[in-house]
């Protein structure tokens, strides 16, 4: 079933540490980012050239595989819901 995509909340509220502040990848799978409820901004593509974005309830970030990320800072009611490839 190589094309299922596991889904979860991977956001709290008042949790401002998912996606987490220091800046990760994924080496293998692309990401799937909806923001549920509040605001965050974001940096995709690590420190040298990469960018911080602000995104907010609504918005979809899709993250490919290898890209760096992190998050820099969120409200108290961020939620935020992930959806990743099996594997």
């Amino acid at each position: 079933m190589s094309n299922c995509v596991y889904v979860a909340t991977i956001g709290v509220p008042g949790n401002d540490s998912v996606p987490p502040p220091n800046h990760h990848y994924h080496s293998t799978a692309h990401e799937v980012l909806g923001i549920s409820r509040g605001k965050a901004a974001v940096r995709l593509g690590g420190d040298a050239r990469g960018q911080t974005f602000e995104v907010r309830a609504g918005d979809v970030i899709i993250i490919p595989a290898g890209v760096a990320h992190k998050n820099l800072d969120s409200s108290s009611d961020f939620l935020v819901v992930g959806a990743y490839p099996l594997g």
